[in-house]
Order: C-alpha cells, then sequence, then structure tokens
C-alpha cells in the first residue's frame, strides 16, 4: 500500500506567482484574494477589497509569515485539479483559507437516457 504522502503530486509554486499573491493580500484590509485553478495551476488571482466606513485602518502586519502562506496555499491546491482557494482578509490578518474543488466530467452516462 503506498502512503498518503508518497502519493500525492508535489504543487509548485513559481515565485512570480506568490509575489502577486502576497502583494494583492498585503494590500487589502478587508476582502479576499481568490485564486483560480485550473489544470493544478493558479490562472488567475481576483481581489475584493471592501471599504469599511468609520473603522481606523489597522496597520500593515509585519514579519517573515511569506512560508506559511505559500506552504497554506500548496496544502490547500493539494489534489486539487480545478476549483478556487480563496484567502480571507478581516483588519490586514488573514483569518481564513477557503478551499472548494470543481470537479469535471467529460461524460455521464446515463444521465441524459443514454446507456438505458
Amino acid at each position: 500500500m503506498v502512503s498518503k504522502e508518497k502519493s500525492k503530486i508535489h504543487l509548485i509554486l513559481p515565485s512570480d506567482v506568490f509575489h502577486l499573491i502576497e502583494q494583492a493580500v498585503s494590500d487589502i484590509g478587508f476582502g479576499s484574494v481568490t485564486l483560480i485553478v485550473q489544470d493544478r495551476k493558479i490562472i488567475q488571482i481576483e481581489k475584493l477589497d471592501k471599504i469599511r466606513v468609520g473603522d481606523k485602518q489597522a496597520a500593515p502586519v509585519s514579519g517573515n509569515s511569506s512560508e506559511l502562506l505559500r506552504n497554506k496555499i500548496l496544502e490547500a491546491m493539494e489534489e486539487m485539479s480545478y476549483g478556487q482557494v480563496m484567502i480571507i482578509i478581516k483588519n490586514r490578518r488573514i483569518i481564513q483559507i477557503e478551499r472548494t474543488e470543481k470537479q469535471r466530467f467529460n461524460t455521464l452516462e446515463g444521465l441524459y437516457g443514454d446507456g438505458i
């Protein structure tokens, strides 16, 4: 039996793509950054920046959390061919990472009455 660790295909997150993600995350006080995944690669980055009326904007968080963010993104993308990874940001801090995986099927026999 092959262990789960050995059966995983290790993903690579190119440094230029990760730099774009880091920049998008650091620009947002409240909102989200969504990574669109197709064929196990990030093909699009969407940024939603919310403006809170009356709230004081927090100062950017300093520190070296880049490696942790990279690892969490790769973990969320593990074994995902199609879908999205959403990074939720509140008060300039990442509070949550959501993963939505999509399954694509070329044909589903019997779904439309064929093969019956």
